[in-house]
């Protein structure tokens, strides 16, 4: 029966990651139109995507808590947060994302007269110790697992402000989904964090590419410099820069 053709199908390209139309007619001893007539189905559910000549599977990615998020690839997070840092110029208004290498951008920057726009946590509690920093904190419901104040206040209040450059973290990033967060409770802010900004610095490891998570809060043709790390998909870089958007990779 179709119906039990679909569900193995969908099942094999949950576990081989991605297939061709002719592997999945071999495997599957159809001809290529039944083939193409069952992913276009499988396609409209949103669990897969297409791809060149085949299909794939995009596995959701769900919100792992702060402190365990902060403890992978360090080092690597530091590298790109440096790299960030270096974009930051005297005088500037800047929003910084939550996220655990967003938190580190602080500690990279140079003694300057800055005004910093955040709900992060991590940030708020290091900018203590810089005198020149003017921080303004976004209000909200401080969400633990994030380190973030949250809700449609922060939202309400971040509209009112002019950002000169927008430094934002995500859960994964896809030229089909854009870029995308696990958190529902952080989308207004985004939202409003990269249309209220002249610039947009997307800071995240080849890792999040070709993952979709819980809602897009922008599309990934809006960011205008990626910093990340050299196990990018070429793919991605390719497609940015042909968008005449900024690669950098640490």
């Amino acid at each position: 029966m179709k119906s039990k053709r679909v569900e193995e199908i969908k099942a094999y390209i949950r576990q081989k990651k991605q297939v061709s139309l002719d592997e999945l007619c071999q495997v599957f001893e159809v001809s290529k139109n039944t083939i193409r007539r069952d992913v276009r189905e499988i396609l409209e559910e949103g669990e897969m995507k297409k791809i060149y000549g085949g299909i794939a599977y995009e596995e959701k990615k769900g919100l792992i808590p702060f402190m365990e998020r902060n403890q992978k690839a360090s080092e690597e997070k530091k590298r790109i947060a440096h790299k960030a840092a270096t974009f930051i110029e005297e005088g500037d208004i800047i929003f910084v994302d939550s996220g655990t290498t967003t938190s580190h951008l602080l500690d990279e920057l140079p003694d300057m007269r800055l005004t910093i726009i955040t709900n992060n946590l991590e940030l708020i509690n290091r900018a203590v110790l810089f005198e020149k920093v003017q921080v303004i904190v976004l209000s909200g419901v401080l969400n633990k697992e994030t380190l973030s104040f949250t809700g449609k206040s922060g939202a309400d209040e971040l509209e009112r402000f002019n950002i000169h450059k927008a430094f934002m973290a995500c859960t994964g990033f896809s030229l089909s989904s854009g870029v995308s967060n696990s958190s529902i409770e952080e989308y207004e802010i985004k939202s409003v964090a990269v249309r209220k900004s002249r610039q947009v610095f997307l800071l995240a490891n080849g890792a999040k590419a070709d993952v979709t998570s819980l809602q897009t809060y922008m599309p990934l043709s809006r960011v205008d410099v990626l910093i990340t790390d050299t196990t990018l998909d070429p793919h991605y870089a390719d497609y940015l820069e042909s968008e005449e958007k900024t690669v950098i990779r640490v």
